[in-house]
């Protein structure tokens, strides 16, 4: 199926999150299994849905706020912290459970299920939870394709109105900003300029770059099991004939096209509509962070009791690579940043 192209064995993928401890990875396993069930109930429902956006797509001044960073970067425990503090609506467990009926499977189904519990605890950017945060391949697929480390190269402009008429249903619909984590979404914000007529606020996060790539190195292992295949946002195969750390040096390329496209959208996107944060800075104090975001959107900050549950977090950021990958890491990131911009994004 297009959906799993990506992964190097979704077979053995399965079968490692079916052993795996962690009760989120289980719960991907759950919410793939009713997915592949109710595929006939999600097509009786676009029925409905073509009519609803047909009457609903009204033009508003709703912004769309992404999240965009790297792969590893912290995108996800953002997208929790904002999702759990701010009004606003976002992408779902459940909607992904009826991606050609999103609108409709919120509208009828989201009520009956508990609102997600203050929990930052994620795996690998999924959450558990059928009203928890998702991160929406499901949705942009339609009209970015299937493969999650690029975008299609030319997309046609009846995309773009497609995907007006369903943002402008869902702000119609439920009155609040959509908040969206997606980290391929960053290959995409020519196309989301366009379809929103230049309402998104990005929400950029940065990360340690030798932690990113850290838990990168970690990421092939745990989805791909192998860290020749490549995993995440510009990530690409590595053949280890070139040498038995060839997967780091890799890595380290893939962080340092992230960092760069990071820096076009600064570059190119008035400041107003651009919110630059680290990873630490949100780990130190999130309530701060929130209120940033909630300034820059609501032109006020967030309310107190919305942040009254959030408290420092547990940073990530340590070491546990091995000796010759934290030296080689290390070594090459500092090449391709330079020393003094290297230490700056420490």
């Amino acid at each position: 199926m297009k959906r799993f192209q990506n992964f190097n064995n979704p077979v053995a993928l399965a079968m490692r999150l079916l052993a795996s401890k962690d009760r989120i990875a289980k719960f991907v396993l759950f919410r793939e299994a009713i997915v592949a069930g109710l595929v006939p109930v999600d097509w009786v429902m676009t029925f409905f849905e073509r009519i609803w956006i047909e009457r609903m797509a009204q033009e508003h001044n709703l912004p769309l706020i992404l999240i965009l960073g790297g792969s590893r970067s912290g995108t996800t425990v953002l997208y929790q912290v904002l999702a759990h503090s701010l009004p606003v609506s976002y992408l779902s467990n459940l909607n992904a459970i009826f991606p050609r009926s999103t609108i409709t499977a919120r509208r009828l189904f989201a009520k009956f299920f508990r609102e997600p519990e203050h929990s930052l605890e994620n795996f690998f950017g999924s959450v558990r939870g059928l009203n928890s945060p998702n991160d929406g391949f499901f949705l942009w697929n339609r009209w970015l394709g299937y493969d999650r480390g690029s975008v299609n190269t030319s997309i046609h402009p009846t995309d773009v109105a497609e995907a007006t008429a369903f943002l402008d249903c869902w702000g119609s619909t439920f009155r609040t900003p959509l908040l969206n984590k997606n980290n391929r979404n960053l290959f995409a914000v020519p196309f989301f300029e366009k379809a929103t007529r230049g309402r998104v606020v990005y929400v950029i996060i940065r990360r340690d770059p030798r932690y990113v790539v850290q838990s990168l190195i970690k990421s092939r292992k745990a989805i791909q099991g192998t860290v020749a295949k490549g995993w995440g946002l510009a990530s690409k195969d590595s053949n280890l004939h070139h040498g038995s750390l060839a997967y780091v040096d890799d890595i380290c390329a893939q962080v340092w096209a992230v960092e760069k496209m990071l820096r076009e959208v600064e570059s190119c996107i008035e400041p107003k509509r651009v919110i630059s944060i680290h990873y630490s800075d949100l780990c130190a104090d999130p309530v701060r962070v929130v209120n940033l975001v909630s300034t820059k959107v609501f032109d006020r900050p967030a309310e107190l009791q919305s942040v009254s549950w959030l408290s420092p977090l547990k940073s990530t950021d340590f070491r546990y690579a091995t000796f010759e990958e934290w030296n080689r890491l290390t070594y090459q990131l500092k090449q391709l940043y330079g020393e003094s911009d290297f230490g700056q994004n420490k």
